[in-house]
């Protein structure tokens, strides 16, 4: 049976707060709980699709605001006692939770994460009566969220916007159906509030059908959604704050005034992580080397630049010519085939090959890698996959 990373399942639609462009609509949502039945069919049956679950994480809108929350955590480990399960919350609520749900928390190993906005401080969580109680908790840092919508933008393209999409972290069950990303499953509520059409009930894909097998199911969530035609190719961030919702907020155009001009998913990796990578292949005496670097690493250094498709070049004018502008990288040349270089070269000598290889369809460079050994020129090999 497959295994599988994190699956996410909003266990309430409502939220105590109401963020400008809430990745779940729960900002426009009425009060709706998952209810307790539905879940646990629901959880039954994903162990019985994998093997193990890494995670599982419950979320919302606000998932304190489910009353019934210590048991929707007691069934998720009735089914899945190796899977870790997480509480996915703003954290405004936990000072007005009792003992007995942080006993709970601890009873069943779960872990509360809370995503701490810009306009939130650690005063207004109980740390303290959490470490006391010892609960395993984190706390990330959530500055920006998501825009993608704009009207059949990617009508030509959905796979590639599907494919190169930063909001799919996840496999997301609701009410039968498994998600690629959350929007579909949400956007009801715009739906309901701006007498819009959205919605797409064939975007999910019910986990119920006797003969599916988990490996089924992966390869179909490899699929483009219909909501990703009305998605931009290019991600766009706004700042969490607290705002009445209108129909633009979810928008990445210039109509939408709370979009953060010049602010992609370069700088909001390098937000987030402070550092930008990328894959450098390495040959040298009929050996290779697959490595990531950071951009500093690769300033005042030359390479060979390999664009193979359409991801290529996106991931160029991504990110990239970015990279170019505030290093001095040198590129010797832009190729699309491995063997170019090589003619050029020659044969692969003492001198090291350095070619930054940018991300395309090719599922870990396998394709490339392939081609090396085709043409018999690595015969001892050490791959380093990040």
């Amino acid at each position: 049976m497959n295994k599988l990373n994190c699956v996410e399942i909003k266990i309430v639609e409502h939220c105590n707060l109401s963020c400008t462009a809430c990745g779940t609509y729960a900002n426009l949502a009425e009060k709706e709980e998952y209810g307790l039945d539905n879940f646990e069919r629901d959880v039954q049956r994903l162990s019985e699709l994998y093997s193990l679950i890494q995670t599982l994480r419950l979320y919302g809108g606000e998932p304190l605001l489910n009353k019934e929350i210590l048991e929707y955590i007691r069934i998720a480990k009735k089914h899945l006692p190796d899977t870790q399960v997480e509480i996915i919350t703003n954290g405004f609520l936990l000072k007005k939770m009792d003992d007995a749900f942080f006993a709970g928390v601890n009873a069943y190993d779960a872990k509360i994460v809370i995503s701490k906005y810009p306009f939130a401080q650690d005063k207004f969580f109980p740390l303290q009566k959490m470490d006391a109680a010892k609960v395993n908790y984190s706390i990330i840092d959530v500055n920006y969220f998501y825009v993608k919508r704009e009207e059949r933008a990617s009508a030509e393209h959905p796979q590639m916007t599907f494919d190169t999409c930063l909001v799919p972290i996840s496999l997301y069950v609701h009410h039968g159906k498994a998600y690629q990303c959350p929007y579909p499953l949400s956007i009801k509520h715009y739906d309901k509030k701006f007498k819009t059409k959205l919605e797409n009930v064939n975007d999910g894909i019910d986990i119920h059908i006797p003969e599916l097998t988990g490996g089924q199911l992966d390869e179909r969530l490899k699929i483009h959604l219909e909501h990703c035609k009305d998605c931009t190719l290019t991600t766009g961030f706004v700042p969490c704050a607290q705002t009445r919702p209108t129909a633009s907020d979810w928008d990445n155009n210039k109509q939408n005034e709370n979009v953060i001009h010049n602010f992609q998913s370069y700088e909001f990796k390098l937000a987030r992580k402070n550092r930008i990578s990328y894959s450098v292949l390495l040959l040298q005496n009929n050996r290779f080397n697959l490595i990531y670097e950071e951009e500093r690493q690769l300033a005042d250094k030359s390479f060979y630049l390999l664009l193979r498709d359409q991801y290529s070049l996106h991931d160029y004018n991504e990110h990239f010519i970015k990279s170019l502008q505030k290093m001095d990288i040198k590129i010797l040349k832009v190729i699309d085939d491995i063997s170019l270089v090589l003619n050029e070269a020659g044969s692969i000598g003492s001198e090291v090959t350095k070619i930054v290889v940018l991300n395309s369809m090719d599922e870990k460079n396998l394709r490339l890698l392939k081609q090396l050994y085709k043409q018999h020129i690595v015969h001892d090999s050490s791959l380093i996959l990040g």
